[in-house]
């Protein structure tokens, strides 16, 4: 795709009012390729205001609003396929603020170097607020069955990402 650089943020402010509608936001836009040719990837996440969850219905939507959208771009004329996708369960959390929206959910965590009495700096737990609230985090887990807190700063994660707790 030409100029891929130049159509994305023009992408974005055309989908992000639509997609509000929807109770949806764009999470991020990729421009991949396959064996057909180029690929314009729109990943999409819920709003966080929005109680409702993505489901395969509400993604079919916003890929015919999102095409009908592009249709109407003048810097998109090439050829492309369009996917319009979930950014997933899994999906990682790439900011202190997306940190802050997932307290109460269960997170890994990959840490720049060791927390106290730990040996591995990738953890999984339940994400809290921790109780100073001057922008520091509690992880809560379990080592052999012994309930576990380790409180950190958004400047001492290497990764984070939500986790399935099974």
């Amino acid at each position: 795709m030409k100029n891929f650089a130049v159509i994305k943020p023009e992408v974005e402010k055309l989908i992000t009012p639509a997609l509000e509608t929807l109770g949806l936001e764009v999470y991020e836009i990729n421009e991949t390729h396959d064996y057909e040719g180029d690929v314009l990837q729109i990943l999409v996440d819920t709003l966080p205001t929005n109680s409702k969850q993505l489901d395969f219905d509400l993604l079919v939507k916003a890929n015919e609003t999102i095409s009908n959208l592009l249709d109407t771009l003048p810097g998109l004329q090439d050829n492309y396929l369009l996917e319009v996708a979930s950014v997933g369960l899994e999906k990682p959390i790439r900011s202190e603020s997306e940190l802050k929206r997932a307290v109460g959910s269960y997170v890994q965590i990959t840490f720049n170097k060791l927390q106290k009495k730990m040996t591995t700096n990738i953890l999984e737990g339940t994400l809290k607020e921790s109780p100073e609230a001057n922008g520091t985090f509690s992880l809560h887990f379990f080592i052999k069955g012994r309930p576990q807190t380790v409180v950190f700063e958004w400047k001492d994660v290497a990764h984070a990402q939500y986790a399935v707790k099974f």
